[in-house]
This record gives structure tokens, sequence and C-alpha cells, in this order.
């Protein structure tokens, strides 16, 4: 299901993974995908050395790692990429891809090499494109859950309340002709990383807190 979302990793004040995620990004998706590895699979030592290795290629890089997957110059400047060059370009470099999601974390931490990344942190600030975010925090340890489509203005002091706004505005009207915009993904739950909840558990926190899809 197309259920827009960001995997997130925090560590020494940096988003050091801000992965955009195209699908299944609900707590029963990628939250669980997020905690499955954090709990479970997460090699702590070889994870962080993994993630030191992990780079912002230039746009440079990009475009020329499209031209290898077969786009010509007008696709890359147009940004029309057809299907067959954006599963190749996805074979050679998943990291990169928007169908990732949450398994980026189990990717860098399972990599041999240098790990490419796109940091789309500033996705947080629009939450009608962005429906959930899933962050661990190895300055706080918490692993924090996040939830779009809020259209109140975030109390100072919320993780994503300075980041800015969608430029665009996404102002809507409501059935009374009152204007409302959307605004950043809103705090839902946290927990510490080094007691983590069951899936149950953690399914039940946004039952509770109404924010399950």
């Amino acid at each position: 299901m197309g259920t827009r979302n960001l995997t997130c990793v925090v560590l020494n004040g940096e988003y050091k993974v801000a992965q955009y995620g195209q699908w299944d990004g609900y707590p029963d998706g990628q939250g669980l995908t997020a905690l499955t590895f954090l709990r479970d699979t997460m090699d702590k030592p070889r994870f962080m050395s993994s993630l030191e290795q992990t780079f912002q290629p230039t746009r440079e890089q990009i475009d020329q790692w499209y031209r290898d997957a077969g786009a010509d110059d007008e696709a890359i400047e147009t940004g029309w990429i057809s299907m067959g060059v954006s599963e190749n370009f996805k074979l050679h470099h998943p990291s990169m891809s928007r169908d990732t999601g949450a398994k980026i974390l189990s990717m860098i931490q399972s990599a041999n090499g240098a790990v490419p990344l796109r940091i789309d942190a500033d996705s947080a600030g629009d939450s009608l494109s962005c429906e959930w975010v899933w962050l661990a925090d190895f300055d706080k340890g918490t692993f924090e859950a996040f939830k779009g489509f809020n259209t109140s203005p975030l109390p100072e002091g919320e993780r994503f309340a300075s980041f800015p706004l969608h430029p665009g505005g996404h102002t809507f009207k409501d059935n009374g002709g009152e204007p409302y915009r959307y605004h950043q993904c809103k705090f839902v739950a946290s927990w510490p990383l080094d007691a983590l909840p069951t899936d149950d558990d953690f399914l039940a926190a946004f039952k509770s807190n109404d924010g399950e899809e």
C-alpha cells in the first residue's frame, strides 16, 4: 500500500539516515520492520561501523548511475525515468530506492562497503506527503514514532516543530469553508532502545493513541 514514510537514524546530533519510503509506512508495516531490526537483529558495533561509512552521493554521481542504468540525458534532465531504467537502477543501488523503506537498516549493517543514502529528513515537515516517521535516536537512546496528516501546529520543542512546512502550503478548506493546512509530523510514542516492546505492545500503542491507519 502506498503509505509514504521515513526511516531515520540520529547520531551525534545528525540525521545519518532519513530514508524516504513509498510503501507500507504504517505501524504493522515499516514500523514493525524497524522495530524488529532494532530489537532482534542489530549488532550495534557492526551497525555503527557501517553507519559511519554511509555517504550522500553528489548529483553528478546519481546522474551517472542513471546513465549506467540506461537513461539518456534528456530523461535525467526531465526526471522522466522509464520503469526499466528505474528497476535497473534499484538493482544496482537499492539503498537509493523508495522501495527499500526500513530495510535500509539491515542493508547498512550487512554492507561490505560504503552505502550511498538520500537524506530526506525535511520530508517530516510535510505531514500530508509523509504519513509516518520511524526514528532511532542513538543520542537519546530511543525509538520514536511520528504520524502525518497533522493539521495543528506542533508545540515548541517537538522534534520536527522547526522543520520547514511544504513550500506550497498544502492549504485546504473544510466543509465550512474554513482554511486549514498540514503541519509537521507529530509525536505519537517512544520506547527505550534497550527495552523495546513486543510486537503486540508496539501495535497496541497506536490503537490507544488512535494513530493506526
